[in-house]
């Protein structure tokens, strides 16, 4: 069916929109946290924006939009070359001093 094709197709782009837009979010909103690390001394408490987190949730969205509208989200890169590339070597003439 074409028409619920077309539909099912802009629903898509929407959902990845969406997506994109919820990512600007998460990057913008500071979110603080506490980071547990175990060492010899004993456990270290660090209370900070939790970034790495917040990196995680934007790569794991944009991956999700890039599947869903690969053309405007999608790592793909379209290289296209038409032309003629012009090779020329040239010997190195020892310069006389």
């Amino acid at each position: 069916n074409q028409e619920f094709c077309a539909s099912y197709l802009r629903a898509r782009e929407c959902q990845a929109d969406l997506i994109f837009e919820d990512c600007l979010e998460i990057a913008d909103t500071q979110v603080i946290g506490e980071k547990v690390t175990t060492g010899p001394q004993g456990d270290t408490i660090v209370t900070a924006d939790m970034i790495e987190h917040r990196k995680l949730r934007i790569d794991t969205r944009m991956r999700m939009a890039g599947k869903l509208a690969p053309k405007k989200y999608g790592d793909k890169l379209d290289v296209d070359h038409s032309g003629v590339i012009d090779v020329r070597f040239e010997s190195a003439t020892p310069s006389q001093s």
